[in-house]
């Protein structure tokens, strides 16, 4: 028999191996839910859609799959939009799906019809109005397009009255993968010969990298190297945090404009996959900045003053093996930086009639429990 379109999506993301969507239902998007039920995969019902598009993108990011979300047409759809946005800036991989008004009455019905797509375009790597064609194909486009780097959302619409129809099995929507390009032998030749002549060097390890299949890579260069180093929040654990290089993390509003103003002392900066949106500082706009990741942090009219986009770890290694540079920086220099973190965010007092401060906590937490242990 032929699948109706929401089983067709139902099995091809379970094939993908989705095994929760996280929404707010409607009416308009019941048969979805039931698809996904029959296919093995959860609904988990959140009590809003926001907290659904924020699940979703926690889910991308944790597991390097796309998550998803799901909610029904006009003000349900509407409010997927924060986390959606939240998933484009922070590169979380998720598949954004809502219904959206019936073909049959979306000529002349005004009730809860919006233009969807044109709303999420701007905040997604994708916008794309299912229409029971070539379903298939374009949901396994949209999931490449997801995990391409930079990796982000991709919105997807569907009509209830299409939902529920049998999917035409043709050509899909026209969703474009940019090809990965060379890696610029004369910008890596660049920044060996910079690194190799710096007295005072540093790093900033950041999200626009392999965070599973790069961190090995990441942190043999740091060790060998010896440059001090930072990272930022959403690559907290890739880099070595007990090493006497690392200086702490560029989180804003604790402590980090200390790291920036070592980082604007130093005569060479190299990012690696540092990606500019978790920034707040300038220091990525000196011309001693440079920059390795595996997708081009370019906005607008920003660009590095060089920029390596290829596979950061074979880029790292090569960089590890030609290095020979002799920093004049002092052991003391980077715990130096550390303590004064440390300090800057350490609350006065550990307890008052208030309670415990939630630093203390998290802290003793860190000093008796093993290393891998994770919070929620």
């Amino acid at each position: 028999m032929t699948q109706t379109t929401a089983q067709v999506l139902a099995d091809e993301l379970h094939s993908a191996g989705v095994r929760s969507v996280f929404g707010h239902p409607g009416g308009e998007v019941v048969d979805l839910i039931h698809a996904f039920e029959s296919a093995g995969i959860q609904f988990v019902l959140m009590g809003h859609e926001s907290a659904a598009a924020l699940a979703a993108g926690t889910v991308g990011q944790a597991t390097g799959s796309p998550g998803v979300c799901l909610s029904t047409l006009g003000p349900g759809a509407c409010n997927l939009v924060l986390g959606v946005g939240d998933a484009l800036l922070d590169r979380h991989p998720v598949l954004a799906l809502s219904a959206r008004t019936a073909t049959s009455l979306a000529g002349w019905h005004s009730h809860q019809n919006l233009e969807l797509n044109t709303m999420f375009a701007p905040i997604t790597k994708a916008s794309v109005a299912l229409n029971g064609t070539g379903t298939r194909e374009t949901l396994r486009r949209a999931i490449d397009v997801a995990l391409t780097p930079p990796r982000g959302p991709v919105y997807l619409s569907l009509p209830g009255d299409v939902a529920t129809h049998p999917d035409e099995d043709r050509a899909g929507a026209g969703l474009s993968i940019e090809p990965s390009p060379p890696t610029d032998q004369h910008a890596l030749a660049d920044i060996q010969a910079a690194l190799n002549r710096a007295k005072r060097p540093a790093a900033v390890v950041g999200i626009a990298l392999d965070q599973r299949k790069d961190a090995p890579g990441v942190r043999s260069f740091l060790a060998q190297t010896g440059i001090p180093y930072a990272d930022t929040p959403k690559t907290k654990g890739l880099a070595d945090p007990t090493a006497d290089a690392f200086l702490g993390t560029c989180l804003s509003a604790s402590g980090d404009a200390l790291i920036a103003e070592f980082l604007r002392q130093c005569d060479f900066i190299l990012g690696l996959g540092f990606d500019p949106v978790e920034s707040v500082h300038d220091w990525h706009l000196a011309q001693n900045y440079h920059a390795v990741t595996n997708a081009s942090t370019d906005f607008e009219t920003y660009r590095p003053h060089v920029q390596v986009v290829g596979d950061v770890s074979a880029v790292l290694s090569q960089l590890t093996r030609d290095y020979n540079g002799k920093p004049a920086w002092q052991a003391s220099d980077g715990t130096r930086v550390r303590a004064s973190v440390q300090a800057a965010i350490t609350p006065a007092v550990s307890a008052t009639n208030a309670g415990l401060a939630p630093y203390y906590v998290a802290r003793v937490m860190r000093d008796i429990l093993p290393p891998e242990t994770r919070l929620s």
